[in-house]
């Protein structure tokens, strides 16, 4: 069990909903269980809360089309392990029940988001279904190039620690590539989503069948836009709003209520209201309840980035940073780097310059500039401006630094590096 599950169309799966797994031990999600126990908790009934197409505002939705707007279950239904009805007997605990989720067949793949709710209608939790037929293995400390559904990358380059491999594609993407995509539109699916510092909740990329460099966003998004991933209701057909700039704070139990919010106060660098030591650590190793990984994976650490910098010694507070760049005559072109990571710089993935949430009014620097979470626990600062990211421009002379005081209320993407050999 995780927050993020990945399934392939036409596939299904299930899951204790207060269960998730850490460093292969599966452990109680206490934060979730505290919440189910509080008056007027626990978990009465889950339902689709959205979902995307497969090519943007094309094709069919990825989940399926629920049988009305009240019944999900044909998608996604809740059982108690003790035969009682979830709705007279509300799930508080490990054990006492599991979800059954189920999506479409004959689609090339994409994502949804289910949810469980208390008798109140508040979301309790919510988990990202990524529809993908990608599938690689959570063991094995070893490279994979084929088959491509398998593909992760184990960075050997320079001298530093052995580590797990990653996964070949930020995670979400639709599409993960060792070179150029030959397409403008591939190029958009190897986005995948952007998620706040410490937050479970995936939040569409941009979008587009052609090169595009900058969006302006209303906030709500409360119509598709050209330029941003479209989210979709469980009918398949009405779009969904959602909205990426929130004047305000948030406590961790109102964001997992509102999957909808991107919060970012007006002055503020923190999206959080208490910066306490589960958020400080939340994407830490181990593994913890807020971790957006897929079961056996987790967020990929500072260091987990150092091989592709061209100096073989390079520090995480290193200077004079360069990228292990394959592509620097074309990367506006590209809009993306080829980055090779391998002893003798002959293995390479694609990393697209996806742009990033600016502010609360922009999407800005598409096919130019990409910056991709690191989940190493933060400083004892209250200003929000200490999260780390790997960052890669087009324009910059090195092409690539760590920025070691990053603003933790940004929504931007992120890799998923394996738990365990």
């Amino acid at each position: 069990t995780a927050n993020c599950f990945m399934v392939a169309p036409g596939g299904g799966f299930c899951f204790d909903p207060l269960a998730y797994q850490s460093d292969g031990t599966e452990k109680t999600n206490e934060t979730l269980k505290g919440w189910c126990q509080q008056q007027g908790g626990g978990i009465v009934k889950v339902k689709l809360l959205w979902q995307t197409k497969e090519d943007g505002d094309i094709g069919e939705p990825v989940m399926g089309i629920v049988n009305s707007a009240e019944d999900h279950t044909n998608i996604v239904d809740i059982k108690r392990t003790d035969g009682t009805a979830v709705g007279q007997n509300p799930v508080t605990d490990k054990g006492q029940c599991r979800i059954y989720c189920r999506v479409a067949p004959g689609t090339t793949g994409g994502s949804g988001v289910i949810a469980a709710y208390d008798s109140s209608d508040n979301i309790l939790w919510s988990w990202h279904v990524w529809v993908t037929d990608y599938h690689p293995d959570a063991t094995g400390n070893v490279d994979v190039q084929e088959p491509l559904t398998k593909r992760k990358l184990k960075f050997t380059y320079g001298n530093h620690p052995d580590q797990r491999p990653m996964m070949d594609r930020n995670l979400g993407a639709m599409a993960g590539y060792t070179g150029v995509p030959p397409s403008d539109v591939e190029k958009f699916k190897t986005h995948g989503f952007h998620y706040q510092w410490g937050r479970k909740d995936p939040y569409p990329s941009s979008y587009s069948n052609r090169p595009i460099t900058e969006v302006t966003l209303p906030s709500p998004i409360e119509e598709p836009i050209v330029g941003i991933m479209s989210l979709y209701r469980p009918d398949g057909v009405k779009f969904l709003p959602f909205d990426p700039g929130v004047d305000a704070t948030a406590t961790y139990r109102t964001a997992y209520q509102n999957p909808l919010n991107i919060y970012k106060q007006k002055d503020v660098h923190k999206w959080i209201t208490d910066r306490d030591n589960a958020y400080i650590n939340a994407w830490n190793s181990p593994k913890t309840v807020h971790d957006p990984c897929p079961a056996g994976w987790r967020v990929a650490q500072i260091e987990n980035y150092l091989s592709l910098f061209s100096n073989a010694d390079q520090a995480v507070k290193g200077e004079g940073q360069g990228a292990n760049v394959q592509n620097s005559n074309t990367l506006g072109k590209d809009g993306g780097m080829v980055l090779a990571y391998d002893k003798n710089k002959q293995k390479t993935t694609y990393v697209r310059f996806t742009g990033y949430y600016y502010l609360n009014t922009q999407f800005y620097y598409i096919g130019t500039a990409a910056l991709i979470w690191c989940g190493n626990k933060l400083a004892n600062s209250d200003k929000g401006e200490s999260v780390s990211y790997f960052r890669i421009t087009s324009t910059a002379s090195t092409k690539a630094d760590i920025v070691l005081s990053g603003h933790e209320r940004e929504a931007i993407p992120l890799r998923c590096i394996q738990e365990k050999d």
